[in-house]
């Protein structure tokens, strides 16, 4: 990635479908068990998150989703950011402070570190669905908080 951009915090943008159809739309709650850069099998870079569905009430309880923010654009970047920053990342951090510019090349050394950094935490996810240009369901989820659920320590301390 070697395209440069602006940050842009705004919250009213949305996110990538991350194939999530069983979930009715409301906030859910995940641990992040994994995130890393990753490019997809037609070399588009992404970045993705590994989700453990905590919600006991949930038809994904005890599942791991995939959410993937494709990486290709300023938008699809600052989707990405925004959701960082949601968990605690210090992305103002990364942008040149007087441009507000983020170089591709620091993105690409912050967001190889960012993963072991958020690893464990719990967050809060809004699933929403809305219709595709093909008259099918457009599923997306956005990583909005930290949750107040607290993180099981092991996968034998689901609630479910």
């Amino acid at each position: 990635m070697d395209e440069s951009f602006t940050l842009d915090l705004s919250t009213d943008r949305p996110a990538f479908k991350p194939m999530l159809e069983q979930l009715d739309a409301g906030t859910y709650n995940f641990k992040i068990v994994a995130a890393y850069p990753h490019e997809t099998k037609t070399g588009k870079k992404t970045f993705k998150f590994e989700l453990l569905a905590l919600d006991a009430n949930s038809p994904i309880a005890g599942k791991t989703v995939h959410k993937l923010n494709f990486l290709s654009n300023a938008v699809g970047k600052n989707i990405l950011c925004r959701e960082l920053k949601a968990v605690g990342v210090d992305v103002n951090s990364w942008a040149d402070q007087a441009s507000g510019v983020i170089e591709g090349a620091e993105l690409d050394a912050q967001l190889a570190k960012v993963g072991s950094a958020i690893i464990g935490k719990v967050v809060a996810a809004l699933k929403t669905k809305r219709p595709n240009a093909n008259g099918q369901d457009w599923h997306e989820i956005t990583i909005t908080s930290l949750s107040s659920v607290a993180a099981p320590s092991s996968e034998d301390e689901l609630p479910f």
